[in-house]
This record gives C-alpha cells, sequence and structure tokens, in this order.
C-alpha cells in the first residue's frame, strides 16, 4: 500500500482469531509531506459478515485505542493532507464498481487525538473558537450504530 499511495504505511503486528477477529497493532500511515496522517496504537475488528457482491461490511464493533489523526494545510499547499488518501480509495470505487459500505453496532475511541491545522486560514478576531486550528486529546467515546458510505459517516 505504500507504494500506491507513494507515502510510508507501517503495521507492527496483526492479530487475528479466523473468520471473525483482527487487530492491527501500531498501524501508521504518513501523509505525503512525511508527516503523521493516521496512526492507531490498535485497531481492532470483530466481524459479524462480509459481502463483496454487495460491497458491505458490517462489524459487531470496532475498538481505536491510542488513535491519532492530523489533518493539515499548510501554507504552500492547495488542498488539506488527507485529499490523497480520499482520492486514491475514491478512484478504487469507480474502477471496482462502486462504494463499499462499513457499518458497525458499536465504536469505541480510546485516549486518542484529532488535529485540524489550517496554516491557510487566520485565527479569527472576534470570537475566540478557531475552527481552522483545532487539537483534541485524550478523547474517549462511544458510537453507536456506526455507517460510512462514500464521504458520509453517521452514527449516535
Amino acid at each position: 500500500m505504500s507504494k500506491e499511495l507513494k507515502t510510508k504505511v507501517s503495521i507492527g503486528a496483526i492479530n487475528f482469531k479466523l473468520f471473525d477477529k483482527v487487530d492491527f497493532i501500531d498501524l501508521y500511515i504518513e501523509d505525503q509531506q512525511g508527516d503523521t496522517l493516521f496512526y492507531f496504537k490498535r485497531l481492532g475488528a470483530l466481524l459479524k459478515s462480509y459481502d463483496s457482491e454487495k460491497q458491505i461490511i458490517i462489524l459487531k464493533k470496532l475498538d481505536l485505542v491510542g488513535t491519532k489523526v492530523h489533518f493539515y494545510q499548510h501554507k504552500n499547499q492547495e488542498e488539506f493532507n488527507y485529499q490523497f488518501f480520499i482520492d486514491y480509495f475514491d478512484n478504487q470505487s469507480k474502477s471496482g464498481g462502486g462504494s463499499w459500505v462499513i457499518k458497525s453496532k458499536k465504536v469505541q475511541l480510546y485516549d486518542s487525538e484529532f488535529m485540524l491545522w489550517d496554516q491557510t486560514s487566520s485565527p479569527p478576531t472576534i470570537r475566540k473558537f478557531d475552527e481552522s486550528h483545532m487539537v483534541f486529546s485524550k478523547i474517549n467515546a462511544t458510537f453507536k450504530d456506526f455507517t460510512i458510505v462514500d464521504d458520509s459517516i453517521q452514527f449516535q
């Protein structure tokens, strides 16, 4: 996948139980500038069903532990650092006959971090909240009835 994405992708280990459980340990994906895009200390999935013809994956549970998501737009860039990643999967879905649907009854985040940093945007002057420069850490959350279709995410 590193070759296809033209960036570093690494996995420390994969633990699995045949047919229904997989854990990716130290899953790391860089952006094309060599910075962290995604990191998962552990990404664990418990599979309920998989249908390649209908292009749907249904999970009983998805655990994201020690996750880091870093979205940047540097001053000299036209797009955010994640755009190449989205374009890759968009092209895959177009050439492969459509988008996949991923559903999970439950998604849990443990000790996670999200950063969005847009250097092309100036901080606001009339309010304190700056939606273009955000860092949230130590995020713990539970999402129910989680669904991803194309670029849309739905959950409770």
